[in-house]
C-alpha cells in the first residue's frame, strides 16, 4: 500500500534518550477514503469510533502539506508516552478530539527532555483556527 501511495510510514523522533522506541514507525493514510472504505466506515467524524485516530490522520495530513513528510515524526518511548507530531524538530504537536481529553501532566518528560521544543495542544475544535492562522 506505501507504494501506490494509500499510506506513508512517519519515523519516530529521537535523541540519546535511551527509554524511546526507535524502530517502530506510525501508519496513516494517505487516502481517508480509501480507510474509510477498508474498515466500512463512511460517518461523520462526532459518530465514528475512531474519531481520535480519525482526526489525528487528518492532522498529519495537513502538516505534511505544509512542512514535507520527511519532516514530520513522532516520539513514543518504551513506557507508551507519546507526542503524536514533531516537526522540523522545532514544535511538536498532541492531537486531541476534545480538549477534556488533555492531561497536560502527562507531557511532562517530554517537555524536562526536549526544552527546546515547544508542545502545543490540538483538538478538533481548534484546528481550523490553527491552520487559519498559520498561512
Amino acid at each position: 500500500m506505501k507504494k501506490s501511495y494509500s499510506i506513508a510510514l512517519i519515523k519516530p523522533f529521537w535523541s540519546n534518550v535511551k527509554a524511546e522506541l526507535t524502530k517502530m514507525p506510525k501508519v496513516f493514510f494517505l487516502d481517508l477514503g480509501l480507510k474509510n472504505s477498508l474498515i466500512d466506515d463512511f460517518r461523520g467524524i462526532h459518530e465514528r469510533l475512531d474519531k481520535g485516530h480519525y482526526f489525528e490522520n487528518i492532522l498529519w495530513r495537513e502538516l505534511i502539506l505544509r512542512h514535507g513528510i520527511d519532516e514530520v515524526n513522532y516520539r513514543r518511548t518504551a513506557q507508551d508516552n507519546e507526542v503524536d507530531f514533531i516537526v522540523n524538530e522545532k514544535i511538536a504537536y498532541e492531537a486531541k478530539f476534545s480538549e477534556n481529553l488533555i492531561a497536560k501532566s502527562k507531557y511532562t518528560l517530554f517537555r524536562e527532555n526536549y526544552p527546546n521544543i515547544p508542545l502545543e495542544f490540538i483538538t478538533f475544535d481548534t484546528v481550523l483556527e490553527k491552520i487559519i492562522l498559520e498561512k
